[in-house]
């Protein structure tokens, strides 16, 4: 009895993932579907068809977008200042999982500008703009927008932003229903809704664009952030209250310091006019009076 042994050929892993191929965890194989009687009487594996590839690179599908941005920023710490370069199985470690999956990721980064080829076969380091970012953000999490900039400038020349921007730099919103089709056809992409929608994600998350109601529009550059512009309203109104109470103060101070309009102030000269005394008023007074008004003039007059 003889047995026969099944061969095949392994792939450079980092060749295949520079030429676009999805590679997944190494680990025992899911027994493939099986599809009923075909018409036969015998049951036969129905392999489910394989997604064409597009001929630009997509964002994966396959890792959330938290996960996209944990790798981005792995690699932008492990790149550092030194331009150490990270593989596909240290952008895994990086977020919890085995295998290769992290790096699902890389060629898209690439063709944003925010990755670059290591030295090593299957490396990458983090771009210019995305080391400034880490930078950034890991000083202040919340300056976003500021910490993008360099990034901006990198992903413009991408094939993706070279699509859109001609459509949106009217300053008008399309929709985004709109964009996804020229992605598709700029991308030759058929099956692929989902990245492609992920593309506008990472625009917005750049600063690049605002997404609202289903509709994409071109973000200026004075245009403040959605959080930044929620503190400036806080902000604006608690300084209108300060400055309504420091109003509200000086008014009072102003009103007690004032002589009230509606006293009469001829009353005040009056009454010390009413106690001037010629000599036959005194001549006329006893001499307790007499003490008891010259006492008092005099503390009058200070």
């Amino acid at each position: 009895m003889t047995s026969t042994t099944h061969l095949h050929s392994v792939q450079d892993d980092a060749a295949r993932f520079e030429a676009g191929h999805d590679i997944t965890d190494r680990g025992s194989a899911a027994a493939p579907p099986t599809g009923g009687d075909n018409g036969s009487g015998t049951d036969r594996p129905v392999r489910a068809p394989k997604k064409a590839r597009a001929a630009r690179p997509l964002p994966t599908d396959r890792l959330s977008f938290s996960n996209q941005v944990a790798v981005l920023k792995n690699v932008a710490i492990t790149s550092g200042n030194n331009r150490r370069g990270s593989d596909s199985y240290a952008m895994s470690a990086a977020i919890g999982l085995k295998g290769e999956t992290g790096g699902l990721n890389s060629r898209f980064f690439r063709s944003a500008g925010w990755f670059e080829l290591a030295e090593a076969r299957g490396d990458y380091t983090a771009s210019p703009g995305t080391l400034a970012w880490n930078q950034h953000v890991s000083v202040d999490p919340t300056a976003q927008f500021e910490a993008t900039a360099q990034m901006r400038a990198e992903v413009a020349r991408s094939w993706f932003w070279e699509t859109l921007q001609p459509m949106l730099e009217s300053g008008q919103p399309i929709r985004e229903s709109l964009a996804l089709v020229e992605l598709a056809k700029a991308a030759g992409a058929t099956d692929h809704g989902s990245q492609l929608t992920m593309i506008l994600e990472w625009l917005e998350w750049v600063g690049l664009v605002v997404r609202e109601e289903g509709q994409i529009r071109l973000r200026s550059i004075e245009e403040a952030p959605a959080d930044a512009a929620d503190d400036e309203k806080v902000d604006s109104v608690e300084n209108e209250s300060e400055a309504n109470a420091a109003e509200l103060t000086a008014s009072t101070s102003a009103s007690t310091a004032r002589p009230n309009p509606s006293v009469d102030t001829e009353a005040i000269v009056s009454f010390n006019l009413s106690v001037r005394l010629t000599a036959d008023d005194l001549q006329s007074m006893d001499e307790t009076q007499r003490d008891f008004v010259l006492a008092l003039a005099e503390r009058l007059r200070g």
